[in-house]
């Protein structure tokens, strides 16, 4: 399970039930049994590398954007969870760089 905080929702933490990474988004949904439960995504092509751990939450790291209008953080099980999430993502961000070339 993460935990997902954004620009929209400041003080409170939206416990998403799972989230789907794709080659141009992050997704996270409330409802396990529901793919339209969709609560909220970040846009790769809009995300600023590096991503990075929390200082002092170190299994959780922040989201931030070009814009700063879609910033956030997600918090996961571990701090080795949290790099993997990282990795990922930030894979997934080169290669959509790549494609928009």
């Amino acid at each position: 399970m993460l935990k997902v905080r954004t620009n929209d929702t400041k003080d409170a933490d939206i416990p998403a039930t799972f989230a789907v990474l794709t080659k141009d988004r992050l997704s996270y949904f409330l409802d396990p049994k529901d793919e339209t439960s969709v609560e909220g995504s970040f846009i790769l092509a809009e995300v600023i590398t590096p991503i990075t751990l929390i200082d002092k939450f170190p299994s959780c790291f922040s989201i931030k954007t070009k814009t700063g209008e879609a910033d956030g953080s997600l918090c996961t099980e571990s701090k080795e969870s949290a790099k993997e999430w990282i990795n990922s993502i930030s894979q997934n961000i080169v290669n959509c760089n790549k494609s928009e070339e």
